[in-house]
């Protein structure tokens, strides 16, 4: 009795693969019960002793791929991983159980349960929403847990699912990639997508413990935690206008020019005359470009004979340094040596 229940359980799958095969190349609707049993070599009356008619063997095709995926779902989100890793395992799985029955889930794909009784439509649909659940409620608690960047969990599980169930369509068993290949690189591609970019850790100034000491609300500029206000804006206006302010300039960035060249070199860049510049002063000036509009406002200041500083505002500290010489024009190398000093910590 048992290998008589064995046969038959081997004999229904074997109907319910053949019947994946023809589906998959003709579609439900233009596939007859005829062509399937000529593909298993079987006669018609033989496969209606295992199913009732053709939209029962789209029943149980369908029954047996999500049961498969949902099984499979069901164990990895019951593991103690954070959820970017239950995701990775989801996607690679989902690709290592496709691609051992392409013909079988290219049907789920095609999307014709449409075409199945109410009762067994709507079984089927809420097996399908199982497993898409899965998928949400995981993306969700990467969210929670700071893993995942905070978005529309629904569309992601749709961009997650929509690329997977394309799968079967296109996968080639003889391809130069294996399932478990491709499973990593989906994984990697659209896990990825999904992760929170750690924030770049904010640089301080050396005041910044007197600014902490003394009351200021810090804020971020340009990659730096700076004072903002110190006890209000009515009260600080009034102090600037009566007495006097300081401001932190320490993260701002800094260009040093040394030798005979360099008073030369520094008035193709500002339309100030650097002549009237004395020792140990500074000027408020513009860098231009070549066609004399302005790039930035800076501070010249004159330090010693053949030494010069320019000071550029702090969002503009990486690139305004590296684009004076291009500005300037060449200038002989022994006359002039062009430094930038960063700002510490």
């Amino acid at each position: 009795m048992a290998k008589q229940s064995e046969r038959r359980k081997v004999r229904r799958e074997q109907i319910l693969h053949g019947a994946a095969k023809v589906f998959s190349r003709k579609g439900f609707h233009a596939s007859t019960v005829d062509e399937i049993a000529k593909e298993l070599g079987l006669t018609k009356a033989s496969i209606y002793y295992y199913v009732s008619d053709k939209s029962d063997l789209l029943y149980q095709l369908y029954k047996r791929a999500m049961e498969v995926l949902l099984e499979s779902q069901a164990e990895i989100l019951a593991r103690p991983d954070p959820p970017d890793q239950k995701l990775r395992a989801m996607i690679e799985e989902y690709v290592r159980i496709v691609g051992g029955a392409t013909a079988m889930y290219s049907v789920v794909v095609l999307r014709e349960h449409h075409a199945l009784p109410p009762r067994k439509r709507k079984e089927i649909i809420s097996m399908r929403d199982q497993y898409e659940q899965g998928f949400r409620e995981c993306i969700q608690q990467g969210i929670e847990q700071g893993i995942f960047e905070p978005t529309d969990v629904k569309m992601a599980s749709y961009v997650i699912l929509g690329a997977l169930n394309w799968i079967p369509s296109w996968y080639n068993p003889r391809g130069s990639l294996s399932k478990e290949e491709i499973g990593r690189m989906f994984a990697d591609q659209l896990v990825r997508g999904l992760l929170r970019t750690p924030a770049k850790p904010m640089k301080r100034t050396a005041l910044y413990e007197a600014h902490k000491r003394t009351g200021a609300r810090m804020v971020e500029f340009a990659g730096w935690e700076m004072p903002v206000q110190y006890r209000g804006i009515i009260e600080e206006t009034r102090a600037v206008r009566h007495a006097w302010g300081i401001f932190d300039v320490s993260h701002m960035a800094r260009a040093h020019f040394r030798g005979e060249a360099a008073a030369q070199f520094l008035s193709r860049l500002v339309p100030s005359d650097l002549s009237k510049v004395a020792h140990g002063t500074g000027q408020y000036t513009v860098l231009t470009n070549e066609r004399g509009g302005v790039v930035d406002d800076v501070i010249v200041y004159h330090l010693a004979p053949d030494h010069w500083l320019m000071v550029f505002n702090a969002a503009n500290r990486e690139k305004r340094p590296r684009m004076v010489p291009a500005l300037a024009g060449r200038v002989h190398p022994t006359r002039l040596r062009l430094t930038t000093r960063p700002s510490r910590r």
